[in-house]
């Protein structure tokens, strides 16, 4: 088995970019899509220490560019995504799905949300690759 990267790390993040790229599920699904998008993963005690800005670009079912940015505004996105690291593991491990999260305001979403919506199928074929990444919890032992 390969090994299981950090969450949420470079690593972590260069693993979902490989896996998008080869996912024909997700490029059929995001064909349409472009706006890059800013994932911020807020601390909390004793799971994360300090805040991680996960800076993702996607154009027409590639991943384009990806990175770990030291502020939300370092790179300019049309998507700020935010919340707490314990509800991103949730998504990560496939117990929440992500636009419920948003709905039930676990996460707050920065830009348009009709935009965001129409996004649903490229949303569930990432979810479902998030499966594919070998993931560890900073949180568990």
């Amino acid at each position: 088995m390969a090994e299981a990267h950090a969450f949420p790390s470079i690593e972590w993040f260069q693993a979902l970019a490989d896996e998008l790229n080869s996912s024909d599920e997700y490029k059929k699904a995001a064909s349409k899509y472009e706006g890059a998008l800013c994932l911020e993963v807020l601390k909390e005690p004793g799971m994360l220490e300090e805040d991680i800005y996960g800076y993702v670009d996607p154009y027409h079912g590639e991943i384009r560019e990806f990175c770990i940015m030291e502020s939300p505004d370092e790179k300019e996105t049309e998507f700020q995504v935010s919340g707490p690291y314990s509800t991103w593991k949730e998504i990560v491990k496939g117990n929440l799905d992500p636009m419920q999260a948003i709905m039930k305001g676990k996460l707050k979403v920065r830009g348009s949300m009709a935009k965001l919506l129409k996004e649903v199928k490229a949303s569930q074929a990432m979810l479902k690759s998030l499966k594919n990444i070998p993931t560890r919890y900073l949180d568990e032992a």
